[in-house]
């Protein structure tokens, strides 16, 4: 990773080499912001490429560890994708469960958006 990170900092890159506590609190996005974090082991993959589903998680932790977007907006982005492509909902919420602590609290989101619109999906508004 060091290597990755000298060589975009040659290049102009503003990098952030696995940034936690103190310099993930002090992180700004700039002009050319590379973060770089090492691939988690159990990251769904489909064959040398990173499952959009797995994609989605690390995106969720990175918003809540360094705020790169609103939750909201996250949210946002997650229904557009859910709605709209097909992705394993499975196979998301049991990576989000192996990324404890933040993956656990999108689990909690996702299934309380889940029941809500099920809930709403169920009841008759007729007399």
């Amino acid at each position: 990773m060091s290597s990755v990170a000298a060589r975009l900092r040659d290049n102009g890159y503003d990098i952030h080499l696995n940034p936690r506590g103190a310099a993930a609190r002090q992180f700004a996005i700039r002009e050319r912001t590379v973060v770089i974090r090492p691939k988690p082991t159990t990251q769904p993959h489909d064959g040398h490429l990173v499952t959009v589903e797995g994609l989605l998680v690390e995106l969720f932790m990175e918003v809540r560890a360094l705020g790169l977007m609103d939750e909201g907006e996250y949210f946002r982005m997650f229904d557009n994708l859910a709605g709209y492509s097909r992705i394993s909902l499975a196979r998301l919420l049991d990576y989000a469960r192996e990324r404890r602590p933040a993956g656990l609290e999108l689990q909690r989101h996702i299934k309380a958006e889940f029941l809500k619109n099920s809930a709403l999906a169920g009841s008759d508004d007729k007399p």
